[in-house]
């Protein structure tokens, strides 16, 4: 009887060293995730910051077309209208 008692003993202490073990490796895992995240975080963070100033540009590039535009069609529209024949 004592002899099953130190046995379930020596097996329960290897099976709590196993669970430590594997707490361990989980826990090192968990460390390595976070860390992951937290630099997909910063990635993130820094193309939206990206897409900010895209965003910015493309607008700007926009509004310079625009008025590019409008300045052909007022200048068309200042000038008088020609026909073919006064062309040649």
């Amino acid at each position: 009887m004592l002899q099953k008692a130190l046995d379930f003993l020596v097996e329960s202490r290897r099976e709590t060293k196993r669970l430590q073990e594997a707490l361990k490796e989980q826990m090192e895992m968990t460390r390595e995730l976070t860390e992951v995240v937290a630099k997909q975080e910063l990635t993130v963070h820094e193309m939206g910051k990206q897409m900010v100033k895209i965003k910015k540009n493309m607008a700007e590039k926009l509004q310079r077309v625009r008025e590019q535009i409008e300045t052909i069609v007022s200048n068309a529209a200042e000038e008088p209208q020609r026909s073919y024949p006064g062309v040649i």
